[in-house]
């Protein structure tokens, strides 16, 4: 089973997992707005995304509704986490296996894609 976690941002980051293959990282990295829709290729069989609260009406919350609202209309069955959910929990605290940080240099640089590689951890782990 494929497990598509989505960190939504101005940068968005995800990572793509494969469950059943001993959890391998298939893919991580970030997208701008206007590339989101790229997402949709990524073929999962389960979409995770962190339920990120706005709550002001600032520009920059305004802009993360937008996209929270376009990932939505992407994966209408998306399953939405609290950041106070997955962020606490020791499954997320894990560190990042070192084959992983060497196929993927973006986990040094992205706290996004780290953040989505972090939940996709602590779902396999809870669910």
């Amino acid at each position: 089973m494929r497990l598509l976690s989505i960190d939504p941002g101005i940068t968005t980051g995800f990572a793509l997992l494969d469950i059943w293959e001993g959890d391998e990282l298939i893919d991580v990295g970030e997208l701008e707005i206007k590339n989101l829709g790229l997402l949709k290729e990524k073929s999962a069989d389960v979409i995770i995304m962190e339920q990120v609260p706005t709550p002001s009406q600032s520009p920059m919350n305004r802009r993360l509704e937008s996209v929270n609202s376009l990932l939505i209309s992407l994966f209408p069955s998306v399953i939405m986490i609290m950041p106070s959910h997955w962020k606490t929990h020791p499954a997320s605290q894990r560190p990042i296996p070192q084959r992983w940080q060497e196929d993927f240099p973006i986990l040094a640089s992205s706290q996004h894609a780290r953040d989505a590689l972090g939940m996709a951890v602590y779902y396999v782990i809870v669910r």
